[in-house]
């Protein structure tokens, strides 16, 4: 076991879209990300056709250790930037 080195930045390399699965146009309108592009960034949550007639698959579950770690970076910041404020803030004297 040891930590993802997956976070933030790679999380901001994602293009979420919208689609219409080609097979199931009655469906309508769905929400995801592109398999191809998800492969580039955090390869673990993809896995690839094993024939040329096959689609991608994406595990959106293996995301979420990266969602997580993202929002842990970005608390880390937030933080970082109150104790920057505080610091900064002129407390008027008596």
């Amino acid at each position: 076991v040891e930590p993802i080195g997956y976070g933030l930045n790679e999380l901001l390399r994602l293009d979420p879209v919208s689609f219409t699965m080609k097979d199931r146009p009655h469906d309508g309108r769905r929400l995801g990300l592109v398999a191809q592009q998800v492969e580039g960034v955090v390869p673990e949550a993809v896995t690839p056709p094993a024939l040329p007639d096959e689609a991608y698959r994406l595990s959106y579950v293996e995301l979420i250790p990266v969602l997580i770690k993202a929002i842990q970076e970005q608390q880390e910041q937030i933080e970082a930037l109150k104790g920057d404020l505080n610091t900064m803030r002129v407390i008027p004297g008596p």
